[in-house]
């Protein structure tokens, strides 16, 4: 097995294998199937192999689903407003995250995209998947994906696609197990293949999906959150088209996350044109696929928005905000170990659970967290800057939101893992401590040397006139990119 000390060895070691190996140019049913399939194989797989952290985790949890309150007037918005049938043409496609959170009246909106919906000045669709039962949603420019509506209206049915063992093991585990020098068991290697089958069964239709809705629409450029994919196969027909994709950034940069970590620019069909990412710092530090030309730092207009309308709401009784990181066993010791050696009358443990563990949380950390000084919270109505607004200390290991967290008025400290690197600048500028363990925390709780001033050194400020200005020249390159940049598969 070749050495790897960490996760940023992994995910550079494996952008130089994508690139040794061709995998990029490999082709199964007429289809380059690993852009579609290389974020399981190092995520679920090659990590599970060297023993190195994954975020499986949130998998286990059984996600706790509202209760929508869906009136007549929403199935009436539905059936002849929000209907993907009737989309006209418009200049911008914005396709939302499934990150929702209820407003005071009840209306969904995405916590990345809502403020961009509101004050952008191009004609644009909100586009969002309607995973169970569609959500009320408060966004006059919503469009519901049904994909199996689609599919039935137009008579398309699945086509299972079947690849031979030897196929899969000559273009995916050969090469893997030969570049670094491991054996996968047959369970992984039967997971990949199964995997492999399951993305090119739903691609297809997806495709055909995506290929009508821009016919219809003619956007000039769409907006995307993240690049699962759904959005990795929009990426590839809007290629086609000549239609350039940009993803919002709504996590860190990670050194240890292989889309960061490219050994040089690389063209990739169902990969975004550009990225609007928070600021300098995460430009810089990234190593990207796409050129650093496409890589502009805009802010996050959510951010900016919640800071200037919003009030602090500390209590006498000091929070010090825990920000989940899911079955991470040294963080909910951590935790344990902090809320037996605190004082209850002045101190209060908030455990904030990422979005994905608002179901049965108790079956998993419950020995770890239930306990009289710690308040256990994360519900959809609330995002976690109302918790930052009335905390006095934020800790966690590897979260966007220790970043986000500068910008409040709270100190922050950041458990040793092998994420540490990536708050390189937060420890270097002294706005986050470096801790290792509950008596380093307590050491420095109530110092009054920690800096808690808030900021906006890591986001860019006035993040939607940035966005508005990026979208325009990009749109404005019009036909020049289009000329340059059609091709896809």
């Amino acid at each position: 097995m070749v050495e790897m000390k960490d996760m940023g060895e992994l995910a550079a070691a494996f952008t130089q294998f994508e690139l040794d190996y061709g995998m990029f140019d490999k082709k199964i049913e007429g289809v380059k199937f690993w852009q579609y399939i290389r974020d399981s194989v190092i995520e679920s797989h090659l990590r599970a192999v060297y023993g190195i952290y994954n975020e499986d985790f949130l998998r286990r949890v059984v996600h706790k689903q509202d209760k929508v309150d869906y009136k007549v007037r929403d199935f009436i918005k539905e059936k002849l407003i929000y209907n993907q049938f009737l989309m006209k043409k418009r200049e911008v496609l914005i396709f939302a995250s499934d990150r929702k959170v209820k407003d005071d009246k009840n209306r969904y909106r995405d916590v990345y995209t809502d403020i961009i919906d509101k004050n952008l000045k191009q004609s644009h669709y909100l586009l969002t998947f309607v995973r169970d039962n569609p959500l009320p949603h408060s966004s006059p420019n919503l469009i519901y994906i049904k994909l199996e509506q689609f599919k039935r209206a137009m008579g398309i049915k699945d086509e299972v696609v079947k690849v031979s063992k030897k196929e899969f093991e000559e273009k995916v585990i050969h090469p893997l197990e030969s570049c670094f020098d491991i054996r996968f068991d047959n369970t992984h290697i039967a997971q990949m293949h199964t995997f492999l089958e399951r993305c090119l069964t739903r691609r297809k239709p997806l495709a055909k999906y995506y290929d009508y809705i821009l016919d219809k629409s003619k956007p000039k450029l769409i907006l995307t959150v993240g690049i699962g994919f759904e959005m990795l196969v929009l990426c590839a027909v809007a290629k086609k088209k000549g239609i350039p994709v940009v993803v919002l950034q709504h996590g860190i940069i990670s050194t240890g996350s292989f889309p960061y970590n490219s050994p040089k620019v690389v063209k990739i069909s169902a990969f975004p044109d550009f990225m609007f990412v928070f600021g300098k710092y995460e430009k810089e530090r990234g190593k990207f696929s796409i050129p650093r030309s496409r890589i502009i730092p805009v802010g996050y207009p959510e951010l900016d928005h919640y800071i200037k309308t919003a009030k602090e709401e500390k209590t006498a009784i000091k929070k010090l905000l825990v920000l989940s990181c899911g079955d991470e066993k040294k963080l909910l010791n951590f935790t344990k170990e902090l809320a037996n050696r605190i004082d209850g009358t002045k101190y209060k443990i908030v455990y904030k659970l990422h979005p994905m563990e608002y179901g049965d949380w108790k079956n998993l950390y419950g020995r770890h967290l239930l306990h009289p000084n710690i308040e256990v919270v994360g519900e959809n109505s609330k995002s976690v800057y109302d918790y930052f607004m009335q905390a006095d200390w934020v800790i966690g290991m590897f979260s966007t939101s220790l970043y986000e967290a500068t910008a409040f008025h709270v100190k922050i400290a950041i458990l040793d893992s092998a994420y540490k690197q990536d708050y390189r600048e937060l420890f270097e500028s002294k706005r986050a401590e470096s801790i290792d363990s509950v008596d380093e925390f307590l050491s420095i709780m109530d110092s009054k040397d920690i800096d808690s001033k808030a900021c906006n050194l890591y986001f860019e400020d006035n993040g939607m006139e940035k966005v508005q200005k990026a979208v325009d020249d990009i749109i404005a390159s019009g036909n020049a990119w289009k000329k340059k940049n059609t091709n896809g598969n």
